[in-house]
């Protein structure tokens, strides 16, 4: 399964429109590596098998749910009003 690190969501909100692609893009920084301008936001921090543990073989599914569920969902509500200047976040919103 591949994981998500950073909610994409939160990822478009970062990224650069690239013209030649006509898409989004984000800089992709790793030790070692020099930047590399083109990763997408769909892929950008996606790790094949990042959550897996070899003893229990459905514990990345119940990971992933889980942070769907408790994290990713819940913030994705809102997450696109943060472009708006009048948007504050309430306190239920922090939480998230």
């Amino acid at each position: 399964m591949k994981s998500h690190t950073v909610p994409q969501r939160l990822l478009e909100q970062f990224a650069y429109h690239d013209p030649h692609t006509k898409s989004l893009r984000l800089w992709r920084y790793e030790k070692g590596r020099k930047p590399y301008p083109k990763a997408s936001p769909d892929s950008a921090t996606m790790y094949d098998g990042h959550f897996a543990d070899s003893r229990d073989g459905e514990l990345e599914v119940r990971i992933e749910t889980r942070l769907a569920n408790e994290i990713e969902d819940p913030v994705n509500q809102f997450i696109f009003q943060f472009l708006d200047p009048s948007f504050v976040l309430t306190d239920v919103q922090r939480r998230r």
